[in-house]
Parts: C-alpha cells; sequence; structure tokens
C-alpha cells in the first residue's frame, strides 16, 4: 500500500476526463493502488494532460480528511529556478507596483516589485524571474535584482 507524503513527486495514470455534479471538469487519475484521485481541468489546460498517459505530481497537502491535493509537474517551469518573462505592462495600485508578464502559453502572471527596482527594469526586453512556487497551473514569481536581458 502506497503511503504518501506532502512535498513528494509521485506518478499517477490519467484515468480519464469527467464532468461532476459542480458542473466542472476534471481529470481522474489512478494512483499505485488503484485509487481515484480528482484533479480539475481548470489551471491544466496548456499541460497535455491526455487520458491513457502517466501524469508525475506533488502531493501539495493531505487534509485532515485525508484528501490528497496533487500538482502536476510543469511542462516547462520549474520551482526554483530562473527564466526570461515577457513584460506586458506595469500596474500601479497606491504605493504597491505590479508587472504583468507573459508565461510560454501566453498566462499572464503579476508579481510585486520594489519602486528602486522599477527605474532599472527595461520593459521592452524579457526580464529574469524566479519561479518560487507552482500552485493551481499558476506561477508564483520573484523577479531577480538583476534581471535586465536582451534577446
Amino acid at each position: 500500500m502506497e503511503k504518501f507524503s506532502e512535498g513528494e513527486w509521485y506518478p499517477f495514470r490519467v484515468y480519464k476526463k469527467i464532468l461532476l455534479e459542480d458542473e466542472n471538469w476534471y481529470f481522474v487519475l489512478l494512483d499505485g493502488n488503484n485509487s481515484k484521485h480528482f484533479l480539475p481541468v481548470i489551471g491544466y489546460e496548456d499541460y497535455s494532460i491526455r487520458p491513457g498517459e502517466e501524469v508525475i505530481c506533488r502531493v501539495d497537502k493531505i487534509n485532515c480528511t485525508g484528501r490528497i491535493y496533487l500538482e502536476p509537474k510543469h511542462p516547462k517551469y520549474t520551482e526554483g529556478r530562473s527564466y526570461l518573462f515577457d513584460v506586458v505592462e506595469m500596474k500601479i495600485h497606491g504605493a504597491i507596483h505590479h508587472l504583468v508578464v507573459k508565461d510560454v502559453f501566453g498566462n499572464l502572471e503579476q508579481l510585486a516589485i520594489t519602486s528602486h527596482m522599477e527605474d532599472r527594469l527595461v520593459f521592452s526586453s524579457p526580464i529574469r524571474c524566479v519561479v518560487k512556487r507552482i500552485r493551481k497551473g499558476r506561477l508564483t514569481l520573484v523577479v531577480r535584482e538583476s534581471s535586465r536581458q536582451t534577446r
């Protein structure tokens, strides 16, 4: 009997895709014990997850009832590594400054920057960001101080 630990990676077989009563689509994943786990399709549209294939997932959380929350391995990004992202725009909300960047799939991600970083960033060039976390298919990014890049 396979026992899961939070933060660890495990293989799952994609059994099928179903529409549940909440009117959302889910992937049904089977673990090594043939136990079923549900993964929402929303957030993972760009992951190329298909029935019959294997997907590697991190156990993000095991709640008090034993429900396991899974995060599939991102097809392009790895937590802790840095990548170049195209800047789409900068937003200012009072004292908080945000950059909106585009990932390889065209998804927009927003990240906070300090005002002193704003002056040093070249917005027509991509910036180097570290993928701090991936959760529900979304990236949490931080700007590297030496983020000025040319292609």
